[in-house]
């Protein structure tokens, strides 16, 4: 299949089930430790320090990086940590764009580190169109800041385009012809339906009913489906192949 759209990615968190809950939901730990063997080695060598390295923290950069495209992500616990890191990482001397009228506390930092390491950094309404037209020059790092804090001013990044969710929260039923194992079939081949009750979450579900409830009365070929917030295009496509390959 080809790649989903953005609204699938995040709603669909790149098709994590939790490996210990069967959860379609995401286990969260607010703070924790990490155990060791009695030889003292880590028991998961990827988990030492809980603030930086744990499975939740990883499945949100992971789905960053699949929504923006990006080769990696590193989350920080604030947006002051994370623009320290990037100043930090310029060398001496570099040119720097930065755009005007954002968080004081930015302000500031931007201000005494490149003091401190003689950067260049021109300040800029980067919502002007008009002065953006003028800037010429190149430069180590663009910085800017949308919506602006406090003024709430928006740059348009490279025409990008803010789309809402197609909506969501349906229910329906359909019969599969073939019966019994001709439904299982179907649902077996969907990728992006997790085979879950629903509870109103944000991703589509499928279920076979008469597995869970046979005693009802419900047809042996029904399947019911819950649909989420994802691309509907991606969820029509997945539902096109799995009948697809039952046909």
């Amino acid at each position: 299949m080809k790649k989903s759209h953005d609204n699938t990615i995040a709603a669909q968190l790149l098709g994590h089930i939790d490996p210990h809950s069967a959860g379609v939901t995401p286990s969260l730990q607010m703070s924790t430790t990490f155990v060791r063997d009695a030889e003292n080695a880590l028991v998961r060598p990827d988990n030492s320090y809980g603030r930086d390295q744990n499975d939740g923290v990883r499945l949100a950069e992971d789905v960053i990086a699949a929504l923006e495209e990006a080769e990696d992500v590193l989350l920080f616990p604030s947006g002051m940590a994370a623009i320290a890191v990037i100043f930090q990482a310029l060398p001496r001397g570099s040119r720097v764009l930065v755009q005007s009228g954002i968080y004081w506390g930015t302000m500031k930092f931007i201000g005494d580190h490149a003091a401190l390491l003689r950067m260049d950094v021109d300040f800029i309404d980067t919502s002007d169109e008009d002065a953006l037209d003028q800037v010429t020059s190149d430069y180590d790092l663009v910085f800017i800041e949308t919506p602006s804090n406090p003024w709430l001013k928006v740059t348009d990044i490279a025409d990008v385009q803010r789309q809402m969710p197609d909506g969501g929260g349906y229910l329906m039923s359909l019969l599969v012809k073939g019966g019994r194992q001709a439904a299982l079939d179907v649902v077996s081949k969907l990728t992006l339906f997790h085979r879950a009750t629903s509870l109103g979450g944000v991703e589509s579900l499928v279920e076979h009913r008469h597995t869970i409830e046979p005693h009802t009365g419900i047809p042996e070929n029904l399947i019911r489906i819950s649909i989420g917030v994802e691309k509907v295009e991606d969820l029509i496509a997945d539902f096109e192949q799995a009948l697809l390959h039952h046909a």
